[in-house]
């Protein structure tokens, strides 16, 4: 089976970030999460729009864990997407997925990594990650 792209576009209440196309190869997931503290000791887990990574933008919290969720293609060509036990939830079309049990992601779906969460007294201010799905 060849390999397909997962595009994610960000909708306009998501943390903003670079539309991404991530490669997805037969059986190799790909994770989705927070770029770390520590990216610089190792550049794969610096976000890149090639990449399954989310930087934290400054003034908002990042409510994505550093391994959200894994996503993969399968040997029919159907991609996969399951949460890894993530603090904030993983969610398509609205829908929290139970961790850990796999659900197949398609083009027009929206994607939310994590929670909306704003605490005026406080001004902490948390936006998920919400995108388009497309693939190809």
């Amino acid at each position: 089976m060849a390999a397909k792209t997962l595009a994610l576009t960000p909708t306009e209440s998501s943390l903003n970030f670079r539309p991404k196309e991530v490669h997805l190869e037969p059986g190799v997931p790909v994770i989705l999460g927070r770029q770390g503290i520590y990216a610089s000791e190792d550049p794969s887990k610096e976000e890149s729009p090639r990449n399954g990574y989310f930087s934290t933008a400054i003034g908002v919290l990042n409510p994505v864990s550093k391994q959200h969720a894994s996503v993969w293609v399968d040997t029919k060509g159907k991609v996969f997407i399951q949460d890894l036990n993530s603090s904030n939830g993983t969610y398509v079309n609205g829908v929290r997925l139970a961790s850990g049990k796999a659900k197949q992601l398609n083009t027009g779906e929206i994607l939310r990594l994590g929670i909306s969460l704003r605490i005026e007294h406080a001004n902490i201010e948390m936006t998920p990650v919400i995108a388009a799905v497309n693939i190809r």
